[in-house]
Protein backbone atom coordinates (compact mmCIF):
# COMPACT_ATOMS: atom_id res chain seq x y z
CA UNK A 1 0.00 0.00 0.00
CA UNK A 2 1.45 3.34 -1.03
CA UNK A 3 1.59 6.16 1.49
CA UNK A 4 0.10 9.56 0.74
CA UNK A 5 2.29 12.65 0.84
CA UNK A 6 0.69 13.72 4.14
CA UNK A 7 1.44 10.34 5.72
CA UNK A 8 5.06 10.59 4.61
CA UNK A 9 5.38 14.10 6.05
CA UNK A 10 3.89 13.02 9.37
CA UNK A 11 6.30 10.08 9.55
CA UNK A 12 9.26 12.36 8.80
CA UNK A 13 8.14 14.83 11.47
CA UNK A 14 7.71 12.06 14.03
CA UNK A 15 11.22 10.79 13.31
CA UNK A 16 12.58 14.31 13.80
CA UNK A 17 10.49 14.74 16.96
CA UNK A 18 12.20 11.70 18.44
CA UNK A 19 15.59 13.30 17.78
CA UNK A 20 14.75 16.96 18.46
CA UNK A 21 11.95 16.54 20.97
CA UNK A 22 9.28 18.45 19.04
CA UNK A 23 7.79 19.32 15.65
CA UNK A 24 5.20 21.77 14.32
CA UNK A 25 2.35 20.85 11.99
CA UNK A 26 0.54 23.60 10.07
CA UNK A 27 -2.63 22.52 8.32
CA UNK A 28 -4.21 25.15 6.06
CA UNK A 29 -6.80 25.24 3.32
CA UNK A 30 -5.38 25.86 -0.16
CA UNK A 31 -8.11 27.56 -2.24
CA UNK A 32 -6.27 27.01 -5.53
CA UNK A 33 -5.98 23.25 -5.05
CA UNK A 34 -9.28 23.08 -3.13
CA UNK A 35 -7.79 20.83 -0.47
CA UNK A 36 -5.87 21.10 2.80
CA UNK A 37 -2.11 21.54 2.74
CA UNK A 38 0.16 20.13 5.45
CA UNK A 39 3.47 21.77 6.24
CA UNK A 40 5.92 20.48 8.81
CA UNK A 41 8.45 22.78 10.47
CA UNK A 42 11.42 22.33 12.74
CA UNK A 43 10.26 24.06 15.94
CA UNK A 44 13.49 26.05 16.12
CA UNK A 45 12.62 27.77 12.85
CA UNK A 46 8.88 28.29 13.35
CA UNK A 47 7.83 31.78 14.42
CA UNK A 48 4.05 32.24 14.14
CA UNK A 49 2.78 35.69 13.29
CA UNK A 50 -0.35 36.33 15.29
CA UNK A 51 -2.75 39.14 14.47
CA UNK A 52 -3.56 41.98 16.86
CA UNK A 53 -6.75 40.25 17.97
Amino acid sequence: MALSLNQVRVQQAERNAMLLGDSVYVLAWNPEKRRPTLRVYDPGFFFPQWGDE
